[in-house]
């Protein structure tokens, strides 16, 4: 059952997440490797932006440290936190926004570690559209319509003139999910992660501009834990937090663009020049993934919370909603 200061609020929300999790979460899991510690990790989708994740798991890095991830995809930030206060999941990896608001509302939730600290998405539309104004009145797809990458959606589009009620925001899934839709033409546009857009464009469709030109300083995603889960399991957690640090320290070797890119491209089914082209952008360009986080990520991210009337100035210090001392020890061997 949900805790948290809503009451009953969390727990009906808990029971709809349980439910709706219920297949991945009750479904008889394969027997560990002998000697490895599960961790169940929840994912939004089978996304780009666990790229990391994905090379851990192809390199041995996770192995490494005696682990194992049992992968439970949430379909959106919110039913993955809402899991991880219930106890469904040791660990999630979530839009930053997520993980803060439900710390406000009372839950002992902390991130502890960075997955993606640039708004790694671009805004792609049919290829009937040619300008951002061109979306007036149109209906685009995103994952929440409340947070995750509505964020830079939003922020792109008010650059170029178009507010909130200029069009119509729908929850269409995640980057999987709305990538099909857009290849179906069941909405006007979306925000995607590289290397979706790419193949997108490939086959005609348009990238109107990148998320990070409208916002340059934004933490994404993070991983996020219950802080009584993290006391009771503190070494399996530094454990999982050094194969992060040795992950990204691997992918943003330039030696190891093509590997990576071929871990990515196997495991999304996408072709290579495409992972290629997203590890040119995203890793070697805009350093976009690390364990780390960044101070003005994490203030542009409250920032934006209070902005929208989700928390009320002044803006609280990042620290309140950090616990990195696994991450920090993690790095100390």
């Amino acid at each position: 059952m949900c805790r948290g200061r809503a009451g009953s609020g969390w727990r009906a929300r808990g029971a709809c997440l349980l439910m709706t999790l219920a297949f991945a979460l009750l479904a008889p899991a394969p027997a560990p490797a002998q000697g490895l510690t599960t961790l169940s990790h929840g994912k939004v989708s089978k996304s780009p932006l666990y790229w990391g994740h994905w090379v851990a798991n192809a390199k041995g890095f996770f192995r490494d440290e005696q682990l194992r991830l049992e992968t439970v995809m949430t379909r959106s930030s919110s039913l993955g936190v809402q899991a991880l206060i219930a106890g469904s999941l040791d660990v999630v990896g979530v839009s930053c926004d997520t993980p803060i608001l439900a710390a406000e509302k009372g839950s002992d939730v902390a991130i502890v570690a960075g997955i993606v600290n640039k708004p790694t998405y671009s805004v792609v539309v049919g290829p009937q559209i040619k300008t951002i104004e061109e979306l007036r009145g149109k209906t685009l797809g995103v994952s929440n319509v409340k947070t995750g990458e509505v964020v830079f959606l939003k922020k792109a589009l008010e650059k170029h003139g178009l507010r909130e009620g200029d069009y119509r925001l729908i929850a269409a899934g995640g980057a999987a999910e709305r990538y099909a839709a857009m290849q179906k033409g069941l909405m006007a546009g979306t925000v995607l992660p590289s290397p979706f857009d790419f193949r997108l464009e490939d086959i005609g469709l348009r990238i109107l501009m990148t998320t990070s030109q409208a916002l340059p300083e934004y933490q994404f995603l993070v991983e996020a834990v219950r802080r009584d889960w993290a006391r009771a399991n503190e070494a399996t957690l530094v454990r999982f937090a050094r194969a992060l640090q040795r992950t990204y320290r691997w992918m943003n070797d330039p030696a190891n663009r093509d590997e990576a890119s071929e871990i990515l491209g196997k495991e999304l089914s996408l072709d290579i020049r495409f992972t290629r082209r997203a590890y040119d952008l995203w890793i070697a360009r805009e350093r976009a993934y690390s364990a780390e986080l960044r101070p003005a990520g994490l203030q542009a991210v409250l920032a934006y919370l209070v902005e929208i009337g989700e928390m009320k100035p002044p803006l609280p210090a990042p620290s309140k909603y950090l616990e990195l001392t696994y991450l920090e020890r993690a790095g100390s061997r």
